[in-house]
């Protein structure tokens, strides 16, 4: 099954219902976004999956890459 939490806070109670035994979590993060409000959401994310789902694997996906500057991607 695949579930798309979206990040959105007013379903973080819901989380628990899904993150449990052993998955493949994949969390995506906008590189276009504020860097600093990315790394916060990302270890909030990364530690909620720890917390309520301790034996599964997360995958970071970085996604519009493509529209960052060249002198960034470099």
């Amino acid at each position: 099954a695949v579930w798309d939490f979206a990040g959105q806070e007013e379903y973080l109670s819901t989380h628990r219902l899904f993150l449990r035994g052993n998955s493949i979590i994949i969390i995506v993060v906008r590189l276009t976004d504020d860097n600093r409000m990315n790394k916060r959401a990302l270890k909030k994310w990364i530690f909620i999956v720890q917390q309520q789902s301790p034996d599964s694997r997360i995958l970071v996906v970085a996604s519009h890459i493509d529209q960052l500057q060249q002198d960034v991607c470099e």
